[in-house]
C-alpha cells in the first residue's frame, strides 16, 4: 500500500525564535529543508545516509521509520561570518511530520 499523505512541515518554536530575527538563519532552513526533501541529509555518516534513504522508501509506503538530516555546513557557505559555536540543525521526518528542531529540542 502506497502512503501519499504528505507529512506536515513543523518547526520548533527554538527554530522560529532564531528565524524571526535573523533573514541568514531562515534562508539556511528554507536551504537545509530543500536539501532533506531533494535526499541530500547533510552533515552525517555515509552509513547513516543509505539508513536514511531505505527510511524513506518505507515511509512512503507507510511503515513506520524514522529518516534525519544534520545541517551545519550549508550554513557556512551562506555567512561567511559563520560563528562556530552556532548550533547545528536537525530535520527528521517520521510518518507524520518533517521536524526541523535544534538538536538540544530532541
Amino acid at each position: 500500500m502506497n502512503s501519499t499523505k504528505e507529512p506536515m512541515k513543523v518547526i520548533t518554536k527554538g527554530i522560529k525564535t532564531l528565524m524571526d530575527g535573523n533573514p541568514s538563519f531562515t534562508e539556511f532552513v528554507n536551504r537545509s529543508l530543500e536539501q532533506f526533501l531533494e535526499g541530500d541529509w547533510g552533515d552525517i555518516p555515509t552509513d547513516e545516509q543509505e539508513a536514511n534513504d531505505r527510511a524513506i522508501k518505507d515511509l512512503d509506503k507507510g511503515e513506520p521509520d524514522m529518516a534525519q538530516g544534520v545541517y551545519r555546513r550549508a550554513f557556512r557557505q551562506l555567512n561567511s561570518n559563520f560563528d562556530d559555536t552556532f548550533p547545528e540543525i536537525w530535520i527528521i521526518r517520521d510518518l507524520n511530520a518533517i521536524t526541523v528542531l535544534f538538536p538540544s529540542e530532541y
